[in-house]
């Protein structure tokens, strides 16, 4: 569990100093968010060049910054938003030979950037690269997923398609989803999707219509929803055997 998570719960502002707290981002500005986040998920230990892994990730911002400009108008729109301070106030440069962010009158080094990366991520459900696992095997697990989507003819909702489910599944108006934090439209089209399909499959398996062998899919609507990502697209090591995959 988070040490954030009584705020998390109330989408309540986290306090990083007096002067600067940070906010959950809300869906109206989901488009603007997702576009500037992508500078807090790139997979910098993955860059085939030693130099650069050893850099602190506001190091390696900078550095970036200095190729295409872009990189730190989004830095600096993206934290606009999750602290409200003016994007004019906040600035990536060098001080005393050190990379430093600026946000208004307060200064921070690259390791109070890691701790406020990791809120921003925390805070809004942002899914940062496992460095755990290679490279190359969450490349192939991704391409994975993207194969099983292709070949099961699903096709990924778009965000209007997502507010209208969650709209006809629950009471929220379009002003109230609009103003609902990204973490929790997320959290509520997870229950939703569960809740309808826990229901289906245990009047199924009740009615004795249906026996089910995998009875973890009647997992309670109210249980803990959180998974890996590529859950779907791994196997145990049973079935790679089973498959003539791995021999004995």
């Amino acid at each position: 569990m988070s040490i954030h998570e009584g705020k998390f719960t109330f989408d309540n502002p986290i306090s990083f100093t007096d002067e600067i707290l940070f906010y959950s981002a809300t869906m109206k500005d989901y488009y603007q968010f997702y576009y500037c986040a992508e500078v807090l998920l790139i997979d910098k230990d993955s860059v085939p060049d030693i130099e650069v892994i050893s850099m602190a990730y506001l190091d390696y911002l900078f550095k970036l910054s200095q190729e295409d400009s872009l990189v730190a108008a989004r830095l600096y729109f993206l934290l606009s938003l999750v602290t409200k301070t003016n994007a004019e106030d906040i600035k990536l440069g060098v001080q005393d030979e050190e990379i430093i962010l600026k946000i208004g009158k307060s200064v921070f080094n690259s390791s109070d950037f890691d701790k406020m990366k990791e809120i921003i991520c925390e805070q809004n459900l942002l899914r940062v690269a496992d460095t755990t696992i290679a490279k190359e095997l969450r490349d192939l697990m991704s391409e994975a997923k993207r194969y099983k989507q292709k070949i099961s003819g699903e096709k990924p909702a778009t965000l209007e398609d997502q507010v209208v489910c969650v709209m006809i599944s629950t009471a929220l108006t379009l002003e109230e989803i609009e103003n609902l934090s990204i973490r929790k439209f997320i959290k509520i089209l997870e229950r939703v999707d569960h809740k309808l399909h826990y229901e289906i499959y245990l009047s199924a398996h009740m009615s004795g219509f249906a026996d089910l062998k995998d009875k973890s899919i009647l997992k309670h609507w109210m249980a803990n929803l959180d998974k890996d990502r590529f859950d779907d697209v791994k196997i145990s090591l049973d079935e790679v055997k089973n498959s003539g995959g791995l021999k004995n």
